[in-house]
């Protein structure tokens, strides 16, 4: 039986080599030795994703080679959460979303996986959505956050809607309100101009700040 650290370096390996059928098999191998979906998730897919987001931090890698990555970790979580036990009741109902206007979406894919993947139902609402249907169907689902993803600094600046709508609802204490992507992690003040509880980084950050908030509440 090959251990999880192998695994680990050669999932790290095929990832930076862009190389997707070679990462499938390392998953599909490790599941076949019958590691834990969940350790997978935590110490192979997780930790690799950290170094590359350290070399990403450094200018090693291209965006171009950040897309191919993350779709080939998305498809990786993707896999995996089929094989992670289920808990009987989600920890919460979040709502998440690409802001108006924005069309590019695999951040908030990566994120929504992860959430599931931490054990709460998440609404994906998809690219270019209005600032009031995100509340709807956070008043709708009752969710516990809203989650708005922008790539583009016009789009990202609009989300200032978010807060506007939940305050004049008088939603401000019922519903956090989370922002990411590049103009967030460029700037990192710029959440509170949009009026947002939180921004998070990464798919991990952001599924830390929302079971922090479940847990407090």
């Amino acid at each position: 039986m090959t251990d999880i650290a192998t695994y680990r370096a050669q999932f790290l390996d095929a990832l930076l080599a862009l190389d997707q059928p070679r990462a499938k098999q390392v998953i599909e191998s490790a599941l076949a030795d019958n590691l834990p979906a969940q350790e997978l998730i935590d110490q192979v897919v997780n930790t690799a994703m950290e170094d590359v987001r350290v070399r990403q931090n450094n200018l090693d890698i291209t965006l171009s080679r950040m897309y191919i990555m993350a779709r080939i970790v998305e498809d990786a979580l993707n896999r995996l959460l089929l094989a992670v036990p289920r808990a009987r009741e989600p920890r919460a109902t979040v709502v998440i979303g690409t802001a108006r206007g924005d069309y590019h979406g695999l951040g908030r894919r990566l994120v929504a996986t992860f959430l599931r993947v931490a054990g709460f139902k998440v609404i994906d609402l998809g690219l270019s959505v209005e600032n009031k249907q995100f509340v709807n169907m956070a008043v709708s689902v009752k969710a516990k956050a809203i989650l708005a993803s922008a790539l583009l600094i016009h789009t990202a600046e609009e989300l200032i809607g978010i807060r506007e709508i939940l305050h004049a609802r008088g939603l401000e204490n019922e519903i956090k309100f989370i922002v990411g992507g590049a103009p967030f992690n460029f700037d990192p003040e710029f959440w509170t101009q949009v009026g947002a509880d939180a921004m998070a980084r990464n798919a991990t950050d952001a599924t830390a700040v929302i079971s922090k908030w479940v847990e407090a509440n």
